[in-house]
């Protein structure tokens, strides 16, 4: 089977879990996946590369891990095996990458949260999806990609490489550069589950491509919230959608409100790209609802109209869900209508 790459940035992808209107005041039933056996061992990789001291170690490292090589470091773009050994090398030596090491390995001396939430997630994930192989782990730095690799998070069908300079927070001397402070606010630890459970969605978050609809957008953005959500069941909307606090109170309270904006401007059905990403796209604020409601509004609305399609076809799969490619019958038999103020 081809090994598929899939390659969008986490963050674009990103209380208890808010009950939708109309679906009363059921509880959602969590499945126990005590019983089911993950087995993974997270490597860190940053600690192995940076603790080389020659070329000959990152040659060696080369011919050890082809798959790795070829898929991470893009070892297929490199005229020879000793151009992207030197290329490493001299990755690991630079002062800038060298800062980044050294702040996550002091923000991420103990991994064992991060660790047991994946395999946690990845518990659920085998409920739902038996036949899931459970990709070989690594973390990694990536410079932000500025020699060529590297990104925040890296998946195939075969490898996960997670990287925490991304992650590290506010207590790192460097941030990501050229992503602005609504973004940033999202890459911090305790989003990397998440992160990785959206981009893990992709590989089941089956897609019209030919829609072009807002409405498209928002059901692809909802089912990856809405599989996040089932993996991580436990975890508040907050760190499903990137949200603050405040952010989605707004919205939960507001949820009238913005749907009756959706409806009255013809929204479900636009297809002018400038509109689309005024609502689905990042921005801090989507001024055009009001100058509180937060950005991606589009998302958070697709992801109430899933659950609540969900709680409407209560023999509905996981798979089923994120199968459906029509965006227009999940939303009409979603039942999804808050009141309007």
């Amino acid at each position: 089977m081809k090994n598929l790459i899939y390659t969008l940035p986490a963050v674009l992808l990103i209380g208890l879990m808010a009950l939708v209107s109309g679906c009363g005041s059921a509880q959602e039933e969590i499945p126990d996946v005590s019983d089911i056996q993950v087995d993974i061992k997270i490597n860190r990789l940053e600690k192995e590369l940076f603790a080389y001291q020659s070329k000959y170690d990152f040659i060696n490292f080369i011919d050890q891990n082809p798959e790795l090589v070829a898929q991470y470091f893009k070892g297929p773009f490199y005229p020879t095996k000793d151009s992207l050994a030197s290329h490493l090398y001299h990755f690991t030596r630079n002062v800038y990458n060298d800062t980044l090491y050294r702040d996550v390995q002091d923000i991420f001396t103990d991994f064992e949260k991060v660790e047991n939430d994946l395999i946690q997630a990845f518990r659920y994930l085998k409920y739902y999806y038996p036949d899931f192989k459970v990709p070989r782990i690594y973390t990694m730095i990536s410079g932000f990609g500025s020699f060529g690799f590297g990104q925040d998070i890296f998946f195939s069908d075969s490898l996960l490489v997670i990287g925490l300079d991304y992650f590290a927070g506010t207590s790192s001397t460097y941030r990501p550069p050229e992503v602005p402070g609504y973004i940033l606010k999202r890459y911090v630890p305790e989003h990397i589950v998440p992160s990785v459970m959206k981009f893990i969605s992709s590989k089941f978050n089956q897609h019209d491509y030919n829609d072009k609809s807002m409405l498209a957008e928002m059901m692809f953005y909802g089912k990856a919230n809405y599989f996040t959500h089932k993996m991580m069941p436990h975890a508040s909307d907050t760190l499903i959608m990137g949200y603050s606090v405040e952010e989605l109170t707004d919205v939960e309270e507001n949820s009238g409100f913005i749907w009756g904006h959706f409806v009255k401007n013809n929204l479900f059905y636009e297809t002018n790209d400038l509109t689309k990403r005024k609502y689905v796209g990042e921005r801090p604020r989507v001024f055009e609802v009001s100058d509180k409601c937060p950005g991606r509004v589009g998302r958070w609305l697709g992801y109430q109209i899933v659950k609540s399609y969900a709680w409407e076809h209560t023999d509905a799969q996981l798979s089923g869900i994120m199968q459906m490619k029509n965006a227009r019958a999940l939303f009409q038999a979603s039942k999804y209508k808050p009141q309007v103020p």
